[in-house]
């Protein structure tokens, strides 16, 4: 009777899981709790366009950036009204107008929804990335608690109308170090990673006394999400292997004074963008390979001798 109940228990879960798969369902095992998906669309100049629909999950964090030369958007759900933040100078309205349950929506801001520009978009949500928001104070060395993980990758984005930089670091980047607009690694931004939190300096771009600050972060043990760092070489069409998946979107930032570089997988051709307010560029992050990317030859992704760390996420159900 034993060994036929179990027989019977093996059976059904067999099935249960066969079944899923036949439906182009993985196991649950299998499903990330950090949720990202990225496409691209048309502007058209509408106001409160609901440009994007139908996400399995609800973003947290939105990125929106054109194919031109325009700034990069940014827009978390700690965000309150119609208010986002250029990745390169501070808040405004009429950007990234909301976030909602499936998607996004845009207003008629050049940044975002200009009539026949084209846009990219990347979006982040599930329990493994984390929002908040806080009020400077100017004091070095002030943690900022509560985030309910040790981040892996963050990123402060200041509310500002100010050009103040958005700024970000990742656990891959050692001692006081953190990358904030176009700047080489420098010290006294997001000093550090903790348990629960970060830690800050006194710089403007994330600690101004009585200046408003938004943050998220993801998870370090996210499966979602890895980084790493590579020297250059100048070599065209370098590949860099060794990631733990296939990645939907990278990131690469030299350790000197210029733009971080961005490829999703609605990139076309052997191009990718800067965060900031540029064009599209070849021969930076070319393609994206078997848990691999690789890069061209310019310098401001493999020069000879020079240091790079990048990020890369996978697109989840």
């Amino acid at each position: 009777m034993r060994i036929a109940l179990l027989m019977l228990i093996s059976c059904s879960c067999w099935a249960q899981m066969l079944q899923g798969i036949v439906a182009g369902k993985p196991p649950a095992t299998t499903s990330s709790s950090l949720k990202f998906a990225t496409g691209s669309y048309t502007g058209n100049g509408t106001d409160n366009r609901a440009v994007v629909t139908g996400l399995s999950f609800t973003p947290k964090v939105v990125f929106v950036s054109s194919t031109i030369g325009l700034s990069s958007v940014v827009r978390t759900d700690s965000m309150a009204g119609d208010t986002s933040s250029l990745f390169v100078g501070g808040g405004g309205a009429d950007r990234i107008q909301s976030i909602t349950a499936d998607g996004f929506t845009v207003g008629t801001d050049i940044n975002v929804n200009y009539d026949t520009f084209s846009y990219q978009w990347w979006a982040l949500g599930g329990t493994e990335v984390t929002t908040g928001t806080y009020t400077g104070d100017g004091a070095d060395n002030r943690n900022v608690t509560g985030v309910g993980f040790q981040p892996g990758f963050m990123m402060v984005v200041p509310a500002s109308a100010q050009t103040r930089y958005a700024s970000y670091r990742g656990s891959n980047m050692s001692g006081d170090l953190t990358f904030s607009g176009s700047i080489a690694a420098a010290a006294n931004y997001i000093q550090s990673l903790a348990a629960d939190g970060f830690q800050l300096g006194t710089n403007v771009a994330v600690n101004e006394n009585a200046s408003t600050y938004y943050w998220w972060a993801v998870n370090s043990t996210s499966t979602s999400m890895g980084q790493g760092s590579y020297a250059g070489n100048a070599t065209d069409n370098r590949n860099i292997t060794g990631l733990s998946f296939d990645p939907t979107l990278v990131i690469v930032k030299w350790d000197a004074a210029t733009w971080g570089y961005v490829r999703t997988t609605a990139n076309t051709g052997d191009e990718s963008k800067p965060l900031d307010a540029e064009s599209m560029v070849a021969d930076f992050i070319q393609a994206f390979g078997t848990t691999s990317f690789q890069v061209g030859g310019n310098i401001y992704v493999n020069g000879t001798s020079q240091t790079y760390y990048y990020w890369y996420f996978r697109q989840t159900p």
